[in-house]
């Protein structure tokens, strides 16, 4: 969160405010702007203070509708297809996956045997029927000693959330090596591991 968003917006709403009671005939004198910085301060520490817990105690993340995501995840993916050869579908291999989120950001990091993968952009995508998807766009690091047959690479995933609160996400990815496959994770924990 920017801190000058806050000066700004408390900037505008003290104006407007501070217009309204001029236009209806009142007085405004200095005590009127002192106490902005103290506003601003309050403003933005709440909003913080929010954006990074409050939202994820139980009542308030229901009435927020939106998923907390937050923690590890285990799991499997499974290439289903590739140009050329791959060795390696239909295998699965093991996945873990932490998350770290807030009200306003979600980031994703990926790791399997041989590379990393860390999400360039996230979005959580509530569905007509009320569901939730997760989309991201990441680029995956394989490690050096695979780097001939596994260079880096972008992608993208799309997840369904399963659970409420979701304990489990499945869905599918694509790579810019035009390659594709399933993604299925169990969550292990609500807290980010290493």
């Amino acid at each position: 969160m920017r801190r000058g968003f806050f000066v700004a917006l408390v900037a505008v709403v003290g104006g407007a405010w501070a217009l309204v009671l001029v236009a209806s005939g009142e007085k405004i004198g200095s005590a009127f702007f002192r106490p902005f910085s103290i506003v601003v301060t309050t403003t933005y520490a709440a909003a913080v203070l929010f954006d990074r817990l409050i939202w994820r105690l139980p009542l308030v993340n229901r009435l927020a509708a939106r998923p907390c995501l937050r923690g590890a995840w285990e799991g499997i993916l499974v290439p289903r297809s590739a140009r050329g050869k791959n060795r390696m579908a239909g295998r699965s291999i093991p996945i873990a996956v932490a998350i770290e989120q807030t009200f306003s950001t979600i980031a994703v990091r990926l790791r399997t045997r041989e590379s990393g993968s860390v999400s360039l952009a996230a979005q959580l995508h509530r569905e007509p029927d009320g569901s939730w998807m997760l989309a991201t766009t990441y680029r995956n690091d394989p490690d050096l000693s695979v780097r001939k047959r596994s260079p880096i690479h972008y992608g993208a995933t799309l997840l369904s959330l399963g659970g409420d609160p979701p304990d489990a996400m499945k869905g599918h990815y694509w790579t810019d090596r035009d390659t594709k496959g399933d993604i299925d994770l169990r969550r292990v924990s609500t807290h980010r591991r290493g």
